[in-house]
């Protein structure tokens, strides 16, 4: 079913049957992807391979993050062994949403085939990668500074009164230049 491209919307009826054979549900029972919305930053940990039935699990996953207002996220790859290009894509998915929310996506772990990938495909300018969690960390870290930063600057700064200047009197001979008008 797989080289018939199943996955096509022309063949989704038989999609749909594959979904229910008893095989296909065995070898799909554990998506490898969960979550963890404890903290301020949401934290998706992947396993395996991202293939086409992960990626819509990591869908559901972001869906879910992103109802619960998390926009601060650490995916942790370092148990993933290959992404496919629709894993890709929900990645960088995930990333432009949460940047237009003001808030972004770390992936940490990235090794092996994975880091190929992303190196092949440049998506090391676009994506933010760490090697492990104290460089997220440092991320995260380093956001919330530029955060802080930019409401202490949206601040109004208080405005100063001006300082009164002495009133600087001259003698009447010079301001009249020696004449005296009406007798003033």
């Amino acid at each position: 079913w797989i080289f018939k491209g199943v996955y096509q919307e022309e063949n989704k009826a038989q999609f749909q049957k594959c979904r229910k054979c008893q095989y296909y549900i065995q070898m799909h029972k554990n998506t490898g992807i969960s979550s963890n919305l404890s903290s301020d930053v949401a934290i998706i940990t992947c396993e395996g391979s991202i293939n086409n039935d992960k990626t819509r699990a990591l869908d559901q996953v972001w869906t879910t993050i992103k109802k619960n207002g998390k926009y601060k996220v650490l995916m942790d790859l370092s148990n993933v062994s290959n992404i496919y290009s629709c894993g890709l894509g929900e990645l960088i998915k995930i990333h432009k949403e949460a940047q237009a929310n003001k808030g972004i996506l770390v992936i940490i772990g990235a090794k092996g085939t994975v880091s190929v990938i992303f190196t092949n495909t440049k998506l090391t300018h676009l994506l933010h990668l760490a090697p492990d969690q104290n460089s997220a960390v440092a991320i995260f870290n380093e956001l919330k500074k530029k955060e802080l930063a930019a409401i202490e600057a949206a601040k109004p700064k208080p405005v100063q009164p001006p300082v009164p200047k002495e009133k600087e009197w001259i003698p009447c001979w010079v301001y009249w230049k020696g004449k005296n008008p009406n007798n003033a």
